[in-house]
């Protein structure tokens, strides 16, 4: 972002999406009606236009005492520059960079259309039985989207331990406690999370993708998907035959709900999650693991398990509308990598390090050590712990590129589910902020990197270990000193 004299621009090129030629026309309209939705009568003029050649689109408006112009310009790659004049110019441009970038990402998702989803697992339950249970849902809603709760329950077991144990014991008896869940985790997170189990008689996924004028989505939604989304569902079913649906069976349900068969664009894709996993876990020269779909629409993928034998993987509905089969390969390939590795383990034995060295040795000193010392040593021990865990989610990215051959792949997978995160990543503070956050992943543009270094050749790695940490450690400094 530039500024100068009360003037600020931002310039930028939005990488990861790609608008096919003949739809480019579909894309500039859908721009400026959504635009005209968020900016209203802000908007002064609108303009196609031709920039070095390419074909564009040129917005010009004012809101109070700030005047704006955005030009997008589209071949296959988007370009876009956002530039504003006015006091608070800064903070307009972010925003409108901000709903430009999201209108990208949401056309390229849908080409400009709302989708919605139907799941299938011929052979299963159409309705999840957890979908239904009132009791799961709210063990649900506690573990998964309360952490008040869990933080809560976190200090009465811990105030319950010191009770018992006494102040010098109570770390040790913690830790102990934690080895039993480390061995029932993939039964604990299969019975909050996995929607169906998916195994050799079971192993296809359907999904039914019903695309909708986006000035009608949210209307059809809420009238008709949401209040009836099971019943649809049914209705759906009972049109397949055999291992496929017919496409005109479904635009004539449609024609139901409020839609014109002729504007609505029907997509159907079967995916072989068994045979995909079974593949992958042969290549990693381990035993087929339980295998879950969870039907949310986060793009997701998990593995758990202190072993091989007695390990689960978890896939997102989300992820497989997401990506096509060579990328869930790719990053199935990823959590096998964890698994082969034992790296729930691993994290469980640097997470015990660090809090006995916390607990029995800063803690006991911390009377003769200035009192910001214990603040500092957390901070340094968990930035740390954290870097390590970046360097090991590195290292499976590079085995599943060199066991499975498929770098490049993963390196698409990754542009297709972390947008977000590469938007924030492309100016060098946002990506040492990434490097140094408490999160478990390095910066999704560096992962990207590695991996087109390794798919065009030019890069192989003898051990994925040592070239993580190398990898990891040379980009955060070079990052650190191009600020």
């Amino acid at each position: 972002m530039r500024m100068h004299g009360g003037v600020t621009s931002q310039t930028k090129e939005i990488s990861e999406v790609e608008i096919k030629s003949d739809k480019i026309d579909e894309f500039f309209d859908f721009l400026r009606k959504n635009l005209n939705n968020i900016l209203g009568s802000t908007i002064e003029g609108t303009l196609q236009v031709s920039y070095e050649g390419k074909p564009g689109i040129l917005i010009m408006g004012s809101y109070g005492t700030i005047r704006y112009e955005i030009l997008v310009v589209c071949t296959n790659k988007i370009q876009y520059r956002v530039t504003a004049w006015g006091p608070e110019s800064e903070n307009y441009v972010s925003q409108l960079s901000l709903h430009l970038e999201r209108l990208v990402h949401l056309f390229a998702e849908g080409e400009g259309k709302g989708i919605i989803y139907f799941v299938f697992v011929p052979g299963k339950s159409l309705i999840p039985a957890k979908a239904e249970s009132k009791t799961i849902r709210f063990v649900q809603k506690l573990l998964l989207g309360n952490m008040v709760f869990l933080f809560a329950i976190s200090i009465i077991l811990s105030y319950v331990f010191f009770l018992i144990f006494g102040p010098f014991y109570t770390p040790i008896a913690l830790v102990i406690a934690q080895i039993p869940l480390l061995f029932i985790a993939p039964w604990i997170v299969s019975a909050v999370m996995g929607d169906w189990r998916i195994d050799e008689r079971h192993g296809d996924v359907f999904i039914v993708g019903v695309k909708i004028p986006f000035e009608k989505y949210h209307y059809i939604l809420e009238k008709y998907f949401i209040p009836s989304k099971y019943l649809i569902k049914r209705k759906l079913y009972e049109g397949f035959q055999g291992d496929t649906i017919d496409p005109l069976y479904v635009k004539s349900l449609m024609s139901n709900y409020e839609l014109d068969p002729s504007e609505i664009e029907i997509e159907i894709k079967r995916y072989p999650i068994y045979e995909i996993i079974k593949e992958v876990a042969a290549k990693f020269k381990i035993r087929t693991p339980k295998i879950y779909l969870s039907n949310i629409l986060i793009p997701n993928a998990a593995a758990t398990g202190l072993y091989p034998l007695s390990s689960a993987v978890f896939i997102t509905s989300g992820l497989l509308v997401k990506l096509d089969i060579d990328e869930i390969r790719a990053v199935i390939g990823h959590e096998f990598s964890h698994l082969k590795n034992r790296d729930v383990l691993l994290f469980f034995l640097l997470g015990t390090v660090e809090y006995f060295t916390r607990v029995y040795l800063v803690l006991t000193w911390l009377l003769y050590l200035p009192g910001p010392f214990s603040m500092f040593y957390l901070i340094i021990s968990l930035t740390a712990f954290f870097f390590l865990a970046k360097s090991i989610e590195a290292r499976a990215d590079i085995d599943s590129a060199e066991k499975l051959g498929l770098a490049g792949k993963l390196a698409t997978a990754l542009r297709k589910i972390g947008y977000t995160r590469i938007a924030m990543e492309k100016t060098l503070s946002g990506r040492l902020i990434a490097w140094l956050a408490w999160r478990p992943h390095p910066p999704t543009l560096f992962r990207i990197e590695v991996l087109e270094k390794i798919a065009a050749g030019k890069a192989r790695y003898k051990s994925p270990w040592i070239a993580s940490l190398k990898l990891c450690l040379k980009d955060f400094w070079h990052t650190l000193l191009s600020l």
